[in-house]
């Protein structure tokens, strides 16, 4: 097989007429040339590596884009000083396990894919609170990422088993990332019910001082104009 460093692997001209040539003197003697065979199937191998090369370069700067990218995000925010204290510790969690997985040579993708739903969920809790600080919610909020850096603390520490133990629990693995897909979406459920108690809390406030307001004028006995 032809090298696939090798210039003249890439001259597709010269590979047409030999595969010309060589049909024509398989229909002229009825018998598939040898040559003719070795050569395409040399080049069909060869194209196929090839192709797989090429999937495998473009898979691989995808990861690592993804990767710089969520190390970029949660290391600006657990360095940040206006960002809700308990999701920085959090952040902190989530760069430790990132860390771990990039040595991953199984269900590394899955891992992946996983952190960058998680970073997205943590600047959006953050984006949420930014919005309206309100205390009752902030105290909901409070608890709620407490349960999150217990989650953090379990994936962490199933992600630092050792690679025979990672090996022999691969497909077990996969279903224990699923578990957690499922308690991160009950968790994203879980932060849209606290945000419709801070517009709850906010629209309670308005009526409120809506009433106080309303009790006043009615307490200004107008003036009469004679």
């Amino acid at each position: 097989m032809q090298s696939v460093a090798d210039p003249s692997f890439y001259n597709v001209n010269d590979f047409r007429n030999r595969t010309a040539a060589a049909a024509r003197q398989s229909s002229a003697t009825g018998v598939a040339s040898p040559a003719s065979s070795s050569t395409g199937n040399s080049h069909s191998l060869a194209s196929g590596h090839i192709n797989a090369t090429i999937g495998r370069g473009h898979a691989t700067q995808t990861r690592g884009k993804t990767f710089n990218g969520l190390l970029l995000i949660l290391q600006t925010i657990k360095d940040s000083t206006d960002v809700f204290p308990p999701l920085k510790s959090s952040a902190a969690g989530l760069l430790v396990a990132i860390d771990i997985c990039k040595t991953f040579k199984r269900n590394q993708e899955d891992w992946f894919a996983f952190a960058q739903d998680l970073t997205q969920f943590i600047v959006h809790i953050n984006d949420g609170i930014k919005q309206s600080p309100h205390p009752t919610v902030i105290t909901r909020l409070e608890e709620f990422t407490k349960e999150l850096d217990l989650i953090f603390g379990e994936i962490v520490k199933l992600l630092r088993r050792n690679k025979a133990e990672r090996f022999m629990q691969v497909k077990s693995d996969r279903e224990i990332l699923e578990g957690y897909q499922t308690r991160l979406r009950d968790k994203r459920d879980e932060f849209n019910t606290i945000l419709l108690l801070q517009v709850s809390e906010t629209m309670k406030e308005l009526l409120e001082f809506s009433n106080i307001d309303r009790r006043y004028a009615n307490s200004v006995i107008p003036e009469r104009s004679y």
